[in-house]
């Protein structure tokens, strides 16, 4: 078994004794370990807790995986939105734009800026699907030769339709 078994020795709170060891594991130490132990009914409960921290961890890992390329594409859109804005005359950074796409998704899924990192794998999976829709009408809007104003009404209008129909919005309030 490859990796090495990062270790930490903690004092006791009451002092005295041996100090208390722990090993960080990965996944596959991890299942090793519990595997070469016996099934008593606490190291039953271990495993079932392992699998599950580590299916959560997964999921977790693939819903940040399939987000992140789909936001980057918004913001490719975003600047063309930006683009098209300076065309016509518009003197805001760049930098607004994209700040106000975020937050158009943020308010349409009752978001405060900062909690999309924190988000369960069901309500990433919506922003995902926000940020397509957005991109799709972003794009259909510039396409059609819609001013900047129009296409962010446009996309404003689209991601609230989508988020009024998905279940699981999250309350400020909840929050």
């Amino acid at each position: 078994m490859s990796g090495k078994v990062l270790t930490h020795q903690v004092k006791r709170k009451q002092g005295g004794g041996t100090p208390i060891r722990y090993a960080f594991l990965n996944e596959d130490q991890s299942y090793l370990l519990l595997t070469f132990s016996r099934n008593t009914k606490r190291v039953v409960g271990l495993k079932v807790e392992l699998v599950k921290a580590f299916s959560r961890f997964r999921k977790h890992q693939q819903s940040e995986a399939d987000y992140l390329p789909y936001y980057h594409e918004l913001h490719d859109s975003v600047k063309a939105l930006a683009d098209l804005a300076h065309q016509s005359g518009s003197d805001a950074p760049e930098r607004v734009f994209h700040i106000n796409i975020n937050r158009l998704i943020n308010d349409a899924f009752g978001l405060e800026s900062g909690q999309r990192s924190g988000l369960s794998g069901h309500m990433r999976a919506k922003l995902t699907a926000a940020n397509v829709i957005a991109t799709e009408l972003l794009e259909d809007a510039i396409n059609k030769g819609d001013g900047h104003k129009a296409a962010y009404q446009h996309v404003k209008n689209g991601v609230q339709a989508f988020a009024n129909t998905s279940v699981g919005r999250i309350g400020r309030a909840a929050q």
